[in-house]
């Protein structure tokens, strides 16, 4: 038998392939955990018409309106952080409500957490027709 010969130098790579078709779908990933719980506070506000209408309070469990005298921007900033937007973008005297006016004067500085903490006039004292109602435009 002979000897083997010294291995030879590597040849020269080939083009690469095409390609392949992309693969399935992988499963869907797993729920996410649930958010904490909204803030007492918000149970107690609204705005009729989505972000931007009419502002609602609740006391004893009926719902109210508020006054637009005083109300400004810092008001508006507590209603729309109640409700958990980041900005308000407008106040107003929006359309007419039916109910109780309950809150008139409201002074908010606008770093309150509730709107019950604001400066006010006592519940359901007011000098306020449902023509005067206040609004706000929250983002």
């Amino acid at each position: 038998m002979g000897q083997t010969g010294a291995a030879g130098s590597p040849g020269v790579n080939g083009h690469h392939g095409i390609k392949g078709e992309p693969g399935l779908p992988g499963p869907p990933g797993a729920k996410g955990d649930m958010g904490a719980p909204g803030s007492a506070g918000s149970s107690i506000v609204r705005i009729v018409g989505g972000n931007k209408g009419r502002v609602e309070v609740k006391r004893n469990g009926e719902w109210g309106t508020i006054c637009d005298d005083s109300w400004d921007m810092n008001d508006g900033k507590v209603i729309c952080r109640m409700l958990g937007y980041s900005k308000v973008l407008s106040t107003f005297t929006a359309n007419a409500g039916t109910g109780k006016i309950l809150l008139d004067d409201v002074q908010c500085l606008g770093l309150e957490q509730s709107i019950l903490d604001c400066k006010k006039s006592q519940w359901e004292t007011h000098n306020c027709s449902h023509s005067e109602d206040a609004g706000v435009e929250c983002a």
